[in-house]
C-alpha cells in the first residue's frame, strides 16, 4: 500500500471533522446524546476514509451484497470519488443548515 495525495490529504480533513462534529452537532440535535453522536460521526469519517483509501478493494466486492446483489465490479475511480463527496458534502451541508 502506498500513500497518495488523496490518502495524504483525507486524514486531516478527517481528523478536523472528528473535532468539530464531536463538538457541534450535538448541539442540533438536542433528543440525542453527545456520545451517540460523536460515535455516529466516527463511523461516517470512516466509512468516507475507507472509501478513498481502499476504493479498487470496494469496488471489486461484486455480488456480495445479500438482496439483489452487484452483478458488475463498481469502478475504482467512482468508489474513489463517493468516498470525497460523503467526506465533503455532509458537514458543509450541516454548516449551511446550522447558519
Amino acid at each position: 500500500m502506498h500513500l497518495t495525495l488523496g490518502r495524504i490529504i483525507s486524514v486531516p480533513i478527517a481528523v478536523v471533522l472528528l473535532i468539530s462534529g464531536s463538538s457541534t452537532v450535538p448541539a442540533l440535535w438536542t433528543h440525542r446524546s453527545a456520545a451517540e453522536m460523536a460515535f455516529r460521526n466516527c463511523v461516517f469519517v470512516i466509512f468516507a476514509l475507507a472509501l478513498i483509501w481502499f476504493p479498487e478493494q470496494i469496488g471489486a466486492a461484486a455480488g456480495y451484497v445479500v438482496r439483489g446483489g452487484l452483478p458488475e465490479k463498481t469502478p475504482g475511480m467512482l468508489v474513489f470519488i463517493a468516498g470525497w463527496f460523503f467526506l465533503i458534502v455532509p458537514p458543509v451541508l450541516m454548516y449551511l443548515v446550522s447558519r
